[in-house]
């Protein structure tokens, strides 16, 4: 029966494809979620929409 013997036992591949499903997602949410969010109440648009109804 195999035994599991911990992380140290990956293989260099794995640990970067591994990163990769960490990282990729996480930086993807934080770049089209979090980043313009953030930015929309920080830096609130220059254009003033009440002058555009006239």
């Amino acid at each position: 029966m195999a035994r599991y013997k911990g992380i140290n036992q990956i293989s260099g591949v794995d640990r970067i494809v591994v990163a990769l499903m960490i990282v990729v997602p996480t930086s993807l949410v934080l770049w089209l979620v979090w980043l313009p969010a953030i930015g929309s109440v920080c830096f609130p648009s220059p254009l003033e929409w009440h002058r555009l109804d006239r």
